[in-house]
């Protein structure tokens, strides 16, 4: 082996740095080549970059296994060749060849069977990893998401394969239901101190209709973009926001998009080409008046069909996109990093961590600042068992922390959660703390402010014809809301502004039923509402029992002071198109204020948003303190006379 560099430290076989294979870590030089040969020598399991700052110009790629990356800055200072490059990326490869399952599996199975020939032919065996996955949407949400297990395989017969772990959803053959082999799998990597940092986000505003096509006729189309100074090159990629639609070509094929540059003119102008159907029906200039530029939209590190993934006390700075993206992982810890900020003008999402497919996700102990969402998990396929945990985020401008529907079990703890009061994106008008649209939630301990929609929101949908929604638990959080008055300009929006919000989510015609879920020991301040659960009445579940079921809504301390100008309704706690109200539910020992502006009641069961009176059902309502200066005593009461019989009123 050539040693190209005197430092090589020869007591330790393990370690390799840059320096040894010819990088200088000066910052300023091109060490892309060194770097990447120091990646790729499998002699190493470590490679250390001793506090150096290395200037890459393209992405580099981990191709082994049992790889540490430490103590270090790596820095991007490429052209992006594609709409946003990332600075690491380490990914393994799926077989081509998925084979069909010749038996409906069911929840908490660990086997699949397939027929004898299908076995063989897919070159299974023990210790191969497998995805298992159909084409089912296991959600009633009008956009499909997929199941998905990430599963290593235990042994096979000859017609079962066996894993080393259940499945979480059920598998049918209707469904396109299916077995594909991950035939390489990146294990036991981990960075840790290091620091990733991206081509700083540059913004330059375009000027009065910068953009005029040149020739009329179908897509793509050709559009010459005026920018003074705009020192861009051939096939690097600008974001164009802020469009309007001119000259035939749709403004939401410019605007809000990445474009690859096809010719740079001179230093005022560059072309780039867009896609649109109708194409350019004239060749006259358009656009508007606040069109803007973006350039330098790097993403962080992408680690895609890997195992015991660890990213440890990293720093990911300048980075507006993505700057933690785990796809289809099994058992991936994301801890002690900071995440700074992405520009808060920008147009982009900027999510901080994002995971899509794979199981056992712990994110915890982060800061994340200056994100569009902080963290998101899922995606249109599956993620199971799912923890966030003691994260710091702050000045974040959409969602906090963000659960997709795929999402199968998720702990959302122990977070401290402070977001903007408004936000400057153009098209985004509400933020949220934690949103969630998992199957079942545990949601404790938080600390939430500045949210303009609600603090805490859980979307049930339901799961195939049994129509159950799942179960949440959401107890112990702090929820404030903004300071300022954000939220009453956005009144006119269909979301609740509230402290808490449950709400069944479907496009279907069943409708999922809450069970046994609890809102507890929660602190909550400053919203017009503070606790929110509506399902939709239209709908009916197989059980015909639609709503709210073996609830209890205990020992919360709500203060609801809708500001003036705000013109939605204002409750303490409301049950909206609830067809048998509440069944066998306990709601006590809520201390509940609202304020002087409304004239609603603090406790409510409504058949429908505008209709304040529903019989519960086999109810308690017990020890409940309610205060109103906008209403009288009657009339706060007025809802709870409205009893069927059969539940219980105790005090007031």
């Amino acid at each position: 082996m050539a040693i190209t560099r005197t430092n090589l430290r020869m007591t330790d076989t393990a370690v390799i740095t840059p320096l040894d294979r010819g990088a200088t870590g000066d910052n300023t030089a091109d060490d892309t080549a060194f770097l990447q040969t120091a990646l790729d020598d499998s002699n190493y399991s470590i490679v250390d970059l001793q506090g150096k700052t290395y200037r890459i110009t393209s992405t580099l790629t981990c191709n082994t296994s049992n790889k540490e990356i430490r103590n270090g800055t790596i820095r991007y200072d490429g052209v992006n060749t594609v709409p946003q490059a990332r600075i690491l990326s380490v990914v393994g490869a799926v077989s081509d060849t998925s084979y069909p399952l010749a038996a409906n599996t069911f929840v908490g199975d660990n086997y699949i069977e397939l027929t004898s020939g299908n076995l063989t032919a897919s070159g299974i065996v023990a210790g191969n990893w497998v995805l298992i996955t159909s084409d089912a949407n296991i959600t009633n949400q009008s956009a499909t998401y997929k199941p998905e297990d990430m599963v290593k395989v235990w042994y096979t017969t000859t017609t079962r394969v066996y894993f080393t772990e259940s499945l979480s959803f059920k598998y049918r053959t209707a469904e396109t239901a299916a077995i594909t082999k991950i035939d390489t799998v990146r294990s036991n990597i981990k960075l840790n101190n290091v620091t990733f940092k991206g081509a700083p986000l540059t913004r330059k505003d375009l000027g009065s209709n910068p953009l005029t096509p040149q020739a009329t006729g179908a897509s793509p189309v050709t559009i010459r973009v005026a920018h003074t100074g705009h020192g861009q090159s051939v096939n690097s990629h600008v974001y164009l926001a802020n469009s309007v639609t001119g000259s035939g070509v749709d403004a939401s094929n410019v605007g809000q998009s990445s474009h690859l540059i096809t010719n740079v003119v001179d230093t005022y102008n560059y072309d780039v080409s867009i896609t649109d159907t109708g194409g350019a029906s004239a060749t006259s200039a358009f656009g508007g008046s606040t069109m803007v530029a973006y350039t330098g939209s790097t993403r962080g590190v992408l680690f895609k069909y890997c195992t015991n993934i660890i990213i440890r006390n990293c720093t990911f700075e300048d980075i507006p996109m993505t700057a933690v993206e785990l796809q289809h992982d099994h058992n991936s810890l994301v801890t002690e990093n900071r995440i700074g900020n992405s520009t808060l003008s920008q147009p982009f999402n900027g999510l901080g961590v994002y995971t899509l497919g794979g199981r056992h996700l712990t994110i915890s102990d982060n800061i994340l600042t200056g994100r569009g969402t902080a963290i998101r998990v899922g995606g249109t396929q599956g993620t199971i068992f799912a923890t966030v945990s003691n994260n710091t985020i702050e000045s974040c401008n959409f969602i906090g922390v963000y659960i997709y529907p795929t999402t199968y079990k998720c702990v959302v703890s122990d977070n401290i959660i402070r977001l903007t009061d408004w936000q400057p994106r153009e098209d985004k008008f509400n933020s949220f703390g934690i949103r969630s649209f998992s199957n079942d939630f545990e949601c404790t301990g938080n600390k939430i402010e500045g949210c303009t929609s609600s603090g805490i929101s859980w979307y049930m949908t339901a799961k195939g014809a049994s129509g159950f929604g799942g179960y949440c638990n959401i107890a112990n959080n702090t929820i404030h809301a903004p300071r300022s008055t954000a939220y009453v300009a956005l009144d006119t929006n269909a979301t609740m502004h509230c402290g808490i919000l449950i709400k069944e989510q479907s496009s279907g015609t069943t409708s999922p039923t809450c069970e046994g879920s609890r809102i507890t020991n929660n602190f909550i301040f400053g919203y017009p509402s503070c606790i929110q659960m509506i399902v939709d009445d239209s709908k009916t579940s197989s059980s015909g029992e639609v709503g709210w079921k073996d609830i209890i809504i205990a020992n919360n301390i709500g203060l609801a002071t809708p500001k003036a100008g705000y013109s939605k309704s204002a409750y303490g706690v409301s049950l909206e198109n609830d067809m048998h109200a509440s069944i066998n539910g306990v709601i006590t020992s809520n201390a509940l204020s609202l304020g002087a502006t409304t004239t609603k009641p603090l406790i409510r069961f409504s058949a429908s948003s505008s209709d304040n009176v529903r019989y519960p059902k086999a109810s308690t309502l017990m020890g409940n303190a309610l205060n109103s200066s906008g209403e009288t005593q009657t009339a706060i009461s007025a809802i709870l006379v409205y009893d069927s019989g059969l539940s219980t009123l105790v005090g007031r």
